[in-house]
């Protein structure tokens, strides 16, 4: 009889452990600096205390909610500092991040946190929005730092050539334009050496 009673609580067991699914890997919620800014402060505190945390609560959730939806282990971590934020996105267990806070109102995919770093994209995919953030699929995607330096020495090049078009048809004569074209290999010099750190270093 005892033998026969094990076997149902193994046979239990096992079942539990193989219903139980798989996470896809660590997904992460962080909220930093969520305090209106002045004005807004001014203008709602006369209908009672302001509490951001309170009224970003059901973003917060549902967001959760989201990503367990979609296998991820989640963790939501309140007034996040940029030591957490490092460590976790060089954690190759972590699979997504959302954030709420500040950060430039004109560039998605950028925020800031309580102790002032400013947090920009590494690599992957990034999306972020603009001006005020809401849980829709209205966000602009963020370029890492490397992309957003290929982009920089791209435009250098087009102006690069289009001032030794200008410098050709005075004959190379005009050392004003000779002179701004060697700033700009210069600065596509520099720009070329950081890519190449980037590439080897990867964060």
């Amino acid at each position: 009889m005892v033998c026969l009673a094990v076997l149902p609580v193994s046979f239990t067991l096992q079942a539990q452990v193989q219903s139980k699914p798989l996470s896809k890997g660590n997904a992460y919620i962080w909220v930093g600096d969520i305090s209106p800014n002045d004005l807004s402060l001014a203008l709602r505190s006369p209908f009672g205390t302001v509490d951001p945390y309170k009224e970003l609560k059901p973003l917060i959730d549902a967001q959760k909610k989201k990503m367990e939806d979609m296998g991820y282990t989640v963790k939501v971590v309140d007034n996040v500092v940029a030591d957490e934020i490092e460590m976790a996105i060089c954690d190759p267990r972590t699979k997504a991040i959302a954030f709420f806070g500040h950060g430039d109102e004109n560039v998605g995919a950028t925020f800031g946190t309580l102790q002032g770093d400013d947090i920009v994209p590494d690599d992957g995919e990034f999306r972020g929005y603009t001006g005020k953030s809401y849980l829709t699929d209205t966000s602009t995607p963020g370029k890492s730092n490397l992309t957003r330096i290929q982009d920089e020495m791209n435009a250098l090049k087009e102006k690069h050539r289009t001032l030794k078009a200008q410098l050709d048809a005075s004959g190379g004569e005009d050392a004003a334009v000779s002179k701004e074209m060697t700033g700009i290999y210069q600065e596509f010099m520099r720009l070329r050496a950081l890519v190449t750190t980037l590439k080897a270093y990867p964060r």
